[in-house]
């Protein structure tokens, strides 16, 4: 998380409406995007942005082969809805958080919480971009690259195998977060976004056929070295499906 946005947009005539001169430029970009794709404002920033950010997960899913389940969740969380970002995050549509380490672009200072529970505030580098759908493609971008093997065919057409293949490495993980496979299993829950997965439902076992086909063909992409990490991952989306 980067902390709380303080740059607040203001009715300062009392009409009901936001003064177009204090809109931040990410909350202007955010509304050519309704515009774009023929959204209504529907009054609340938070609500707009997921609307938006639906249809570019849709992009990157085309563009990047990322599916779009995993990339609307991640947009969401990451960014609280794009407005929980901090004023820097937001000037630079850091809206995945995703660390500078080798990126040669633009790059936005920011506190991050760190740690597998979020124990640590540290300042830390992140990707910047000049606008939203920039941010999302470097996103996908950042993926493909990063994470190959959650590419291959048996796993990204699989949004909670996608999710895992981003986790399942102990030494390079998408996020440190202990519960984060947890946390975007809730959020398609409560959103009521199906993700079509091919893994087993609460119901079932994992002595049940079929389960450990799955699993050793997940392992068999992702490497040996991945077993005991996928256990973990596994049984955290068990307890949340």
């Amino acid at each position: 998380e980067l902390g709380v946005d303080t740059d607040v947009d203001k009715d300062t005539n009392g009409d009901g409406d936001l003064d177009t001169d204090t809109l931040s430029d990410f909350d202007k970009d955010q509304n050519a995007l309704m515009a774009e794709f023929h959204f209504t404002d529907t009054g609340d920033p938070k609500r707009n942005f997921y609307l938006v950010a639906e249809k570019l997960a849709h992009e990157v899913q085309d563009k990047y082969g990322v599916p779009w389940q995993v990339c609307l969740a991640q947009a969401c969380m990451e960014s609280g809805y794009g407005h929980e970002l901090g004023k820097t995050g937001r000037e630079g549509y850091v809206i995945f958080v995703i660390k500078g380490n080798g990126y040669t672009g633009d790059l936005v200072q920011s506190g991050t919480q760190e740690g597998a529970q979020g124990e640590r505030r540290e300042q830390a580098s992140f990707r910047g971009y000049s606008s939203i759908r920039e941010s999302f493609y470097g996103y996908g971008d950042f993926l493909q690259k990063s994470f190959p093997r959650a590419f291959a065919p048996e796993i990204h057409a699989d949004p909670v195998l996608f999710l895992m293949a981003l986790e399942a490495d102990p030494h390079h993980k998408y996020a440190e977060d202990e519960q984060y496979v947890k946390k975007i299993e809730t959020f398609w829950k409560t959103k009521k976004i199906d993700v079509g997965s091919t893994l087993p439902s609460s119901e079932a076992k994992p002595e049940d056929e079929g389960f450990f086909a799955k699993v050793g063909q997940f392992l068999s992409k992702m490497g040996a070295s991945a077993s005991d990490a996928f256990k973990k991952t596994y049984a955290s989306i068990k307890a949340s499906i």
